[in-house]
């Protein structure tokens, strides 16, 4: 969601939704109110981290039918072993039985209503606006007065991906038939169960395009468009004389014009603000003819075949009716998420008319520079038009670019320190990391190593994307992709999910990856196994 360093407005917004969503949660269990200072999350270097000791208040030793598990698959993607049961006890305490199954109660009364909030949202979407004024401190005010609203978006959200996590643990305690640890191969089984979930967001938005690809070969228009430049084509594109694929085109811009890449930066532009990042994919996909992929429909009794994992007679029976409700729940995450973005969007929006109110009136020298600003800082320069706030906002976004080259271990002890970023060297084909498995295949093909964003463009087809995470913004390039490696992530993580549906091996929480392959290695990626091997040019 949120890979790198963000932006001081991004900051002090995105990560305070994010805050009250894991306290609202606690303080829905019963545990402790809502506070306005931060717990759960916290900022180094402009990088957001998450505090997974205060998040596991919820978990068994105070909610007798939550798992310490659940949390961790459903924020970090796997279990941690670097926090034990015995450090949660000891700094959280140890409720009673009675006060547990009260929480337990609690608990499971906000995993149901949570779908019942996202449908309120969604209809809500439906007319949401925020209002325009014709001055800034006007603007200011509005935003701030609905910024709640965001919050309260970002947290359902949480909740309802909570009930996804809560589904994926009773598959994993059905094949791991109670047992505390959960190996690689019980990753690898479930990846068989989770192929090709209907609906699901993340996997439509390349569906689309490549709906859109194919239209465009039909009407003869693929020669023209490759031949245009970006920009020419989005402007044919969203102009009259496109016919057909013009309307498909817009089709997308409404059903998925509020995401992008790194979409809850507040200073990224959606794709519906900046459709032209969505058509140089459209461009690639043309030149390569990689388009009209085939999905196999998913059927249960072949993929309860192809698990290796012992299943009991009781097992088979319990997995069969959970599965569809853990299905549906990948779908739903999807959703949840889609929905929270498309709220964020519309702030997004607003703050960008904000900037360039605020440049109209001589408060600030260009727009951009309000992202460098704190919600709080631009009310204070609203007031005061300081210049000394002016003067710290170019000064942080001076050191944004390097605060983005930062890389951080997955999990930290103590105060966050960036490790030493650069490729490793490896002589030979000696070189092999392990991972999680999360879609089944193997395929020997280039890697494509990208670590900056602005790099994404250089994407070419067949190759095998090494990345440390990937959000929706990367879903236009899958189609292009053999395989997929990412350095963190989960079973129903993007890049897992995604996989899935294209039927791209995949594996994730590669440590190093990025370091230790270089664009150009021919790789051989198994997906089944969950590892990753450099091999020889001539093998």
């Amino acid at each position: 969601m949120m890979p790198g360093a963000v932006t001081p407005l991004t900051a002090s917004t995105f990560s305070r939704a994010i805050e009250y969503g894991l306290q609202n949660i606690a303080a829905s269990v019963g545990l402790k109110n809502c506070q306005p200072y931060f717990k759960k999350m916290g900022l180094c270097l402009g990088h957001m981290f998450i505090n997974m000791h205060n998040v596991a208040e919820i978990y068994e030793q105070h909610v007798t039918i939550a798992d310490k598990r659940v949390a961790e698959m459903s924020l970090v993607g796997r279990c941690l072993e670097e926090i034990t049961m015995d450090d949660i006890i000891e700094y959280h305490g140890k409720s009673s039985l009675w006060k547990g199954v009260v929480h337990s109660f609690n608990f499971v009364k906000h995993l149901y209503t949570s779908k019942h909030k996202i449908q309120k949202l969604e209809k809500t979407l439906t007319t949401y606006s925020i209002c325009r004024h014709d001055n800034a401190t006007a603007m200011y005010e509005e935003i701030n007065e609905r910024l709640p609203e965001c919050y309260q978006a970002w947290a359902d959200h949480m909740s309802y991906g909570a009930r996804s996590a809560a589904w994926s643990t009773v598959l994993m305690m059905v094949l791991s038939q109670g047992a505390r640890e959960w190996t690689m191969q019980l990753f690898s089984d479930m990846a068989h169960l989770y192929v090709n979930c209907e609906q699901v967001t993340s996997a439509d938005v390349p569906d689309t395009l490549e709906k859109l690809a194919v239209k465009l070969i039909e009407e003869g228009h693929r020669d023209r468009l490759i031949a245009m430049s970006p920009q020419e084509a989005t402007a044919w594109l969203l102009g009259a004389d496109s016919g057909p694929s013009g309307q498909l085109f817009q089709i997308f811009l409404d059903l998925h014009g509020h995401r992008c890449l790194r979409e809850a930066e507040l200073r990224e532009m959606s794709w519906r603000a900046a459709p032209t990042k969505v058509v140089l994919t459209i461009q690639t996909m043309l030149k390569n003819n990689q388009i009209a992929s085939v999905k196999e429909p998913f059927n249960f009794h072949e993929a309860v075949k192809k698990i290796k994992s012992p299943i009991t007679f009781a097992g088979r029976y319990i997995l069969k009716w959970a599965l569809p409700y853990a299905r549906q729940g990948v779908m739903e995450r999807e959703q949840s998420k889609s929905a929270a973005v498309k709220m964020a969007d519309h702030f997004k929006q607003a703050y960008w008319y904000l900037a360039s109110l605020m440049v109209a009136e001589g408060r600030l020298p260009e727009e951009d520079l309000l992202f460098f600003l704190t919600h709080q800082e631009i009310g204070t320069l609203l007031r005061s038009r300081s210049a000394v706030l002016v003067a710290k906002a170019l000064r942080r976004r001076r050191i944004l670019p390097k605060q983005m080259s930062l890389k951080f271990p997955e999990i930290c002890r103590g105060h966050p320190e960036p490790i030493e970023v650069g490729a490793l060297s490896v002589s030979g084909s000696d070189l092999m990391l392990k991972g999680m498995p999360v879609s089944h295949g193997t395929v020997t093909a280039p890697a494509r190593v990208v670590t900056r964003l602005e790099d994404a463009g250089t994407i070419q087809a067949g190759e095998i994307l090494i990345v440390q995470s990937t959000d929706i913004g990367w879903s236009p390039y899958f189609p292009l992709l053999s395989g997929l490696v990412t350095e963190l992530g989960g079973l129903i993580s993007h890049g897992a999910v995604v996989a899935r549906e294209y039927g791209l091996p995949c594996v994730v929480s590669v440590k190093n990856a990025t370091a230790m392959f270089q664009t150009g290695d021919l790789v051989l990626l198994n997906g089944t196994e969950g590892s990753v091997r450099k091999l020889n040019a001539n093998s």
